[in-house]
């Protein structure tokens, strides 16, 4: 999953390749992905757009591995 959190700490996240059915990797096996301005925000039930500050990819376990310097890509993404 590529997730996150807000501001108010609040966590989200979409799975990878969700339109394909997900995205399960092999030990050691590597997927390249940009991240565009739409997956700078939280996926919101009332709809309302709330960006993350901070972001993550979390695997399979639940184990979260944070994007280095995702802070300062985010403030840059939503500017």
């Amino acid at each position: 999953m590529l997730g996150g959190h807000n501001s108010q700490r609040e966590y989200s996240g979409i799975y990878l390749e969700r339109d394909k059915g997900g995205l399960r990797l092999g030990e050691h096996e590597r997927h390249d992905f940009s991240i565009k301005k739409e997956d700078g925000f939280m996926v919101d039930p009332d709809s309302v757009d709330v960006p993350y500050v901070h972001m993550y990819i979390e695997d399979s376990l639940g184990n979260r591995h944070t994007i280095p310097r995702s802070r300062e890509y985010l403030v840059k993404l939503h500017s």
